[in-house]
């Protein structure tokens, strides 16, 4: 049986060699696309910053970031609260400045979710026999989400990227629309003993 020649080993050793140093590139590129990621903990998107600047911000809102919903285990994107004269203390979450969810009494108006059209599969661009995976998963989260807001009497508005990027204006005339309508039944006299209150902690809360 004819033998390799060791001009050829040689070069098959090379090539073990090089595949040896790009599986090892790679491994240094995950590690520190993994250090370098700085939104681990809320997993902020730009969209979700652009929402803020664009619309929150520029109505005068007073709001929660990635407000946790204890019972469910969930973070909805936004939480408006009732500006009732109080001065809330303040936090920053990934450049965005709101209020602080937890040591202080508020009340909420109404949780928004601004929901991409990708992940979370606008029917203009995506049909549900087509979904992937992961978009039934995230369809699954939203589900429990509305359960849950529906349960506690609380306003849910989800909002389409597609809408925020191009449609700037409804976004505007659902937001005013929906958050006036409910300051409207609102009695903002509340006392000095109210406004001191310590918020009820959700976990007590018992789902229906």
């Amino acid at each position: 049986m004819r033998q390799p020649v060791k001009e050829n080993v040689k070069k098959y050793k090379t090539v073990n060699k090089k595949k040896a140093s790009k599986v090892n590139v790679f491994r240094t590129y995950v590690k520190h696309k993994k250090k370098t990621n700085k939104h681990a903990e809320y997993g902020t998107s730009k969209l979700e910053r652009d929402f803020a600047k664009d619309f929150l911000d520029k109505l005068s809102l007073s709001y929660i970031y990635q407000y946790k919903a204890e019972s469910i285990g969930r973070y909805y994107d936004f939480a408006v609260v009732y500006d009732e004269g109080c001065k809330f203390i303040k936090e920053e979450k990934d450049g965005i400045e709101c209020v602080k969810q937890d040591g202080q009494a508020y009340r909420i108006e109404a949780l928004i979710e601004v929901d991409g059209d990708y992940y979370h599969s606008n029917s203009k661009l995506v049909k549900e026999e087509n979904m992937n995976p992961m978009q039934k998963h995230n369809k699954r989260v939203d589900g429990y989400k509305n359960k849950y807001a529906a349960e506690h009497n609380l306003v849910l508005l989800r909002i389409w990227e597609d809408d925020i990027r191009h449609n700037p204006e409804k976004v505007k005339e659902v937001l005013t629309q929906t958050l006036s309508i409910q300051k409207d039944k609102i009695d903002f006299k509340i006392t000095k003993k109210q406004r001191m209150r310590k918020p009820q902690n959700e976990s007590n809360i018992k789902d229906k």
